[in-house]
């Protein structure tokens, strides 16, 4: 349909989850010179539901080990169940939470391709209906359509490209391979975002503090401290003060989520935070914009299994 004659094509599925690293190892293999990675949902058009009864069935993802007879039949149960045990471990309240989504929602305001844009309170947070005591409908990502397109070349094509290009640097992957419930619920797969992470920096050849920017995949607003504290931009249970702190606000130590995240501005399965991650690096975000950004970092971390990828300013 679009008069296109490609000599490689591929189709990945999985998420983020491998796609850049199989797309970037096809081009170093010589199968192709440019990769165009297409993607597209209609989760809200479709009438897509998550949880109850319909989950309980065949078609129920079997990587998020659903517990169905003691209601855990969708992602917001465990993430609430998790939540309930670091509040008790490490002495934090509700509203200690609400500074997320209510953070993204500024950063979303910023963002001119957000879905939510209206302002957002913390007592406007602590209004809203529970999910998943003690998660509430705001610490829940989006359901929106919307497709996501990113071009990847041979770096050397790259050179005399119109805009400044932006470079892969390396990734890193960790699956989990023991008991999921204990794993998640408890150690928040603080394992599996430390290895992966290591694996990224190693590859790209970087230390930690050269990370810039972060962009965590937020399938709650608990999931996202899980990230900050895994992969190491705070302390163990210290995140949320950090976040008080103002430390990953857009002109903070690390801004993270700067569009929005998947909480206001899309869900797109984590890849339109690859598109701020780029945007980023090309010095093109306004009011948001992280301030002499070389090296950012994007992050998918499921319920099983992290993936990160480093991104770096330039050839």
């Amino acid at each position: 349909m679009l008069g296109l004659k490609p000599r490689h094509m591929m189709e990945v599925l999985g998420l983020q989850r491998g796609v850049v690293p199989q797309v970037c190892t096809a081009i170093a293999e010589g199968k192709a010179d440019t990769i165009a990675i297409v993607t597209a949902i209609a989760s809200r058009s479709s009438g897509r539901v998550f949880g109850g009864d319909h989950a309980a069935g065949s078609g129920a993802p079997s990587t998020y080990y659903y517990h169905n007879p003691w209601g855990w039949t969708s992602q917001g149960a465990q993430w609430g169940l998790s939540w309930q045990h670091y509040m008790h471990a490490h002495g934090r309240k509700e509203a200690d939470l609400g500074l997320v989504p209510v953070q993204l929602r500024a950063n979303a305001m910023l963002t001119d391709t957000a879905v939510m844009r209206t302002p957002l309170t913390i007592d406007e947070y602590l209004a809203s209906r529970y999910i998943v005591k003690p998660l509430r409908l705001l610490d829940m990502c989006l359901i929106n359509d919307g497709a996501v397109s990113l071009i990847i070349q041979r770096a050397d094509l790259a050179r005399d490209a119109a805009k400044v290009p932006v470079s892969v640097a390396g990734w890193g992957s960790a699956v989990l391979t023991e008991n999921k419930l204990d794993a998640l619920v408890r150690r928040h797969l603080a394992e599996q975002f430390a290895e992966s992470g290591r694996q990224a920096l190693a590859m790209a050849g970087l230390d930690h503090g050269a990370i810039g920017h972060f962009e965590g995949y937020d399938a709650s607003s608990f999931h996202l401290i899980n990230h900050l504290e895994g992969h190491g931009f705070a302390r163990a249970g210290r995140a949320l003060d950090a976040w008080a702190a103002g430390e990953f606000a857009p002109n903070g130590r690390i801004p993270v989520n700067t569009a929005g995240g998947m909480l206001s501005g899309s869900y797109q399965h984590g890849w339109s935070q690859v598109v701020e991650v780029v945007r980023q690096l090309r010095h093109e975000c306004g009011a948001r914009q992280t301030q002499g950004l070389e090296v950012a970092m994007t992050s998918l971390g499921e319920t099983d299994m992290v993936h990160p990828v480093l991104f770096t300013r330039g050839l």
